[in-house]
């Protein structure tokens, strides 16, 4: 995914946090800011397509992802991912309602092709994360085991 790839995808997903209303409110903000302010003219193109994809967003309506799975018919791995999440990632994420703590809400992400950096929504890129870190998440391979990895991986798809 290209730079300018995922700054449009950062925007859509902002873009999908506001009311109908300020999302329209917002996308002729970014076309005011595209059209008015001085910049080269390859600067101006990217704005341009960012705008655009901004502005479609809001004419479109963001995507929607389907309820979770009821916590009463989790697998077994699923409730175990289920715990290890409440565990360790239930202080930065919600799981069950949208809306950032520290970090993004994880419902719907297996649903959506892209995790909200812009990177894609997989098992290896997901598991890198917890491991690693990135951004402002710390890296949670040192407290969180690989098998409990991998039950949350589980979880994470039934949002």
């Amino acid at each position: 995914m290209t730079k300018q790839q995922r700054t449009i995808r950062r925007a859509q997903l902002q873009l999908c946090q506001h009311t109908t209303s300020s999302r329209a409110a917002l996308a002729a903000e970014v076309h005011f800011s595209v059209v008015n302010e001085p910049r080269s003219v390859s600067s101006r193109a990217g704005l341009a397509i960012v705008a655009l994809a901004v502005a479609m967003t809001g004419l479109t309506g963001c995507e929607r992802v389907a309820p979770p799975k009821p916590l009463e018919q989790l697998t077994t791995q699923e409730r175990a991912g289920h715990n290890a999440f409440i565990t360790n990632c239930s202080q930065c994420h919600n799981d069950r309602k949208t809306g950032a703590l520290h970090g993004p809400s994880l419902l719907g992400v297996y649903k959506k092709p892209y995790l909200p950096s812009g990177a894609p929504a997989n098992d290896d890129r997901i598991a890198n994360v917890i491991q690693h870190g990135r951004g402002m998440m710390p890296a949670l391979g040192n407290q969180v085991a690989p098998d409990d990895i991998t039950d949350i991986l589980a979880y994470l798809k039934t949002l």
